[in-house]
């Protein structure tokens, strides 16, 4: 069993792939102390589109497992947004959303480093690129764009709020045991997994929810420029097709990736020329701007096989949460 989940784990690390890739500059690990570097992906003019990836579930936490420790999701992302505004020559900023949201917190730092970008350099367009999935906190940081590009079957949408806890209570009676809690005042160990809570609890709980769904409203609100009514209306938390979206107002066209890239070239009065440029520590870009082992979150490389390992072994950490997954 052991010898079966290392495998795995080395599987879902990308070890393999590196004995794919030839044609990168291979390295087992990634050195995340390393600078980023810009790297061009189509392209010979001065100006720059530079390309920003937001991938997986938004977190502010460094990713560890046995063999590789790297930069959480935000880290990384504002890294890059801080090396595209201190390039004058940067005229658009392509964001690559693929992400179903994650916790309040980091969706709110990546929303608020967004919005700081465009005041920093309001001579730069952002155009958003809707992949798979870009619900909840991941349409809560692209709502920050000045235009949003949904892939034809893009899921996108679920705006609100989830407070996402584990009640144990009802195993740790199966097995006959419990858990004594000393404490300072009746509500220190309120969302305590080891006990149901109070109706007093839940509705402390649901003022919360409140507080931070109305500010997923105002964000929405402001980025798309609809009334706030309005997006109440639609914000009961459900998922919406790209073209559900668009009738909603939520995005502004359907197209591709590289629609996507045409319309920075557009907003941003950009020749074909204009260079596409990426940012990464350690490996060249080789492929196009839709290469998944290039544009990955970090610049790792991607794994052959993705078990998502990365996503079930740890389990869910109580918090709120602007996020859609249904299988948590």
């Amino acid at each position: 069993m052991r010898a079966i989940l290392l495998a795995l784990l080395v599987l879902n690390a990308g070890i393999l792939p590196g004995c794919i890739f030839a044609d990168f500059d291979v390295k087992l690990f990634e050195d995340y102390s390393v600078p980023l570097k810009e790297f061009t992906l189509s392209g010979d003019g001065d100006a720059k589109i530079a390309v920003v990836t937001v991938s997986g579930t938004l977190n502010n936490k460094p990713a560890e497992s046995l063999v590789v420790s790297k930069p959480s999701i935000v880290k990384e992302t504002v890294a890059r947004l801080g090396k595209a505004a201190s390039d004058r020559d940067v005229k658009a900023l392509l964001l690559k959303v693929d992400s179903p949201g994650g916790s309040v917190t980091a969706s709110d730092i990546l929303h608020h480093e967004i919005v700081k970008f465009k005041k920093r350099r309001p001579d730069v367009k952002i155009v958003v690129a809707m992949m798979d999935v870009a619900a909840s906190g991941g349409y809560y940081i692209a709502a920050a764009g000045h235009s949003i590009v949904a892939h034809p079957t893009t899921v996108t949408g679920s705006i609100g709020v989830i407070f996402v806890r584990p009640d144990l209570s009802g195993l740790l009676d199966m097995i006959g045991t419990r858990t004594l809690v000393t404490k300072s005042g009746p509500l220190k160990d309120m969302g305590s997994p080891f006990r149901p809570a109070t109706d007093e609890e839940d509705k402390l709980f649901q003022e919360m929810i409140d507080e931070y769904y109305d500010r997923f409203v105002e964000v929405v609100a402001e980025g798309r420029g609809l009334p706030e009514d309005r997006v109440r209306a639609i914000a009961d938390g459900r998922i919406y097709t790209g073209k559900q979206a668009k009738e909603l107002g939520l995005v502004d066209r359907i197209g591709y990736l590289n629609d996507a890239v045409d319309e920075a070239r557009t907003i941003a009065d950009l020749d074909e020329g204009a260079r596409l440029v990426v940012y990464l520590r350690s490996e060249k870009a080789d492929a196009g701007v839709d290469d998944p082992a290039v544009l990955r979150p970090g610049g790792e490389r991607q794994s052959l096989i993705d078990l998502g390992l990365d996503r079930f072994l740890p389990g869910a950490r109580t918090g709120f949460y602007y996020l859609w997954l249904p299988e948590m």
